[in-house]
This record gives structure tokens, sequence and C-alpha cells, in this order.
């Protein structure tokens, strides 16, 4: 802020011509003159561009982790009757720091996830517990692995 003033001061601006605002701080000003008025308490609010409407907590986290860990995207293919993997999983990587070959990371993630799911018997009744579980895996899998914590988004497909 002292920068400000000195730069002011250097185009030929006086002291009293010069204000050093604070966030939250009103400058008055009228046809003749400006001062300094009262202190508004403020805080920082993110905002989404597309609606308008304030972000929950989580959404600000997802977006920091995805700009710092990447993004993770497992498309997983499960079998309806037995809720067995149906075949080797699609990996999508986008930022991420892990190895540029999605080769071993399938392989050892389709190892810990068929592992998992092997405890589950019978037919898919809870979609959302199973892509949970394959989240899960493959997050704790990814970190203890490559000690990295990226987004890890699950698509399940049903077949």
């Amino acid at each position: 802020m002292v920068a400000y003033r000195t730069l002011c001061e250097k185009m030929n601006y006086k002291r009293n011509q010069i204000f050093l605002v604070e966030n939250g701080q009103e400058v008055v000003f009228t046809a003749q003159h400006a001062k300094i008025g009262k202190k508004i308490e403020v805080k920082n609010v993110y905002v989404d561009e597309v609606s308008g409407e304030e972000l929950e907590c989580y959404v600000i986290r997802d977006r920091k982790r995805l700009a710092q860990e990447g993004v993770v995207i497992l498309l997983v293919e499960i079998n309806a009757s037995n809720c067995q993997l149906a075949r080797k999983l699609d990996i999508i990587m986008r930022g991420t720091a892990l190895p540029e070959s999605t080769k071993d990371l399938t392989k050892f993630l389709h190892k810990d996830i068929a592992r998992a799911l092997s405890n589950q018997k019978g037919n898919v009744t809870n979609r959302v517990y199973i892509r949970r579980i394959i989240g899960d895996v493959a997050e704790r899998s990814i970190f203890n692995t490559f000690q990295s914590r990226p987004l890890v988004l699950t698509v399940v497909i049903e077949v």
C-alpha cells in the first residue's frame, strides 16, 4: 500500500489527496471532495460463474484439489448379476502427476477393485454404495503407491 502512496506522490499528488483503503473501507465522494467513511465487515464469498449462486464448501474443495492434483476418471463395468468386474476398467487422467502410462495404473487398480468387490455377493442393489467402494479403493491405492490425491470420479456401468 505504501508503494501506491509513493507512486502517487511522484505524480505530484499531495498526501491528503491519497487514500490507502483496506478491504471493507468506505470512501465517500461528494462534488467537492472525497473522504474515508466507515469500515464495513466483509468476508470472501465464492460465486459460481454460471448460476451466480454462492458455492458450497465441497465444491471449492474439489476445485482446489483439481487444480493441485488433477483428476482420474474410472469407467468400471460391473456384472449386474454377481457384482464383479465385467472387464478391465478404463482410466482417463487429466492434470495429474501420475505416470503417463495408464497400463500399470489400470493393472494395480483392477486388482485392488476386484479384491474389494469379491466381498459383494448377489445382484447389484445399491449402485451408490458400489461406486463409493470403488472410489475409496482407487483413492487409497493411488495415494499409497504415488503419494498423490487426485480427484477420483467413478462411473459404474452395469452389464
